[in-house]
C-alpha cells in the first residue's frame, strides 16, 4: 500500500525531487512554504516518490496541478495520484514538462494527458 504523507520543505527536498523543479526551485519552495502548493512523500509498495502539487480553478472545474515529481515508482504512484485527486473533488490533473519523453512515460503509467498548449517566454533583459 502506498502512503501519502504531507511534508514541509526541507533542506534535502531539492535532492529528493531530483532536480525536477529546474530553475524554479526557489519559487516552488516559496509556494510550498506559503501553503499555495503542497509537498507530498509517497512511499510503500516499491514507491519512493516526492510530488509538489497545487489546486487551481480551470474551465473544466477544480484541477490538480503537478508541479514537479522526483523519485522512483511513478508507474505505481500514477493510479494513487488519480484516486486521491478524485477523492478530493478534482476534475482533472495538469502537468507541464519541457521534455516530450515525459508524456510518453506518463502514458505508460496511466496518467497521460492531451497537449493543451505550448508555452513560450520572451526575455526582456531587465530585472524584476
Amino acid at each position: 500500500m502506498i502512503k501519502i504523507i504531507k511534508s514541509p520543505w526541507l533542506e534535502s527536498t531539492p535532492k529528493d525531487l531530483r532536480g525536477s523543479c529546474g530553475e524554479d526551485t526557489e519559487i516552488i519552495k516559496a509556494s510550498v512554504e506559503s501553503g499555495a502548493a503542497h509537498l507530498y512523500h509517497m512511499i510503500g509498495g516499491g514507491v519512493d516518490l516526492w510530488v509538489v502539487t497545487r489546486g487551481e480553478e480551470s474551465s473544466c472545474g477544480l484541477e490538480l496541478v503537478v508541479c514537479c515529481v522526483g523519485g522512483s515508482g511513478m508507474k505505481k504512484a500514477g493510479e494513487a495520484i488519480k484516486s486521491v485527486a478524485i477523492q478530493n473533488g478534482f476534475n482533472s490533473i495538469r502537468y507541464h514538462s519541457k521534455n516530450s519523453a515525459v508524456q510518453r512515460l506518463y502514458e505508460k503509467y496511466g496518467i497521460a494527458g492531451v497537449e493543451l498548449e505550448r508555452v513560450y517566454r520572451v526575455e526582456l533583459g531587465g530585472s524584476a
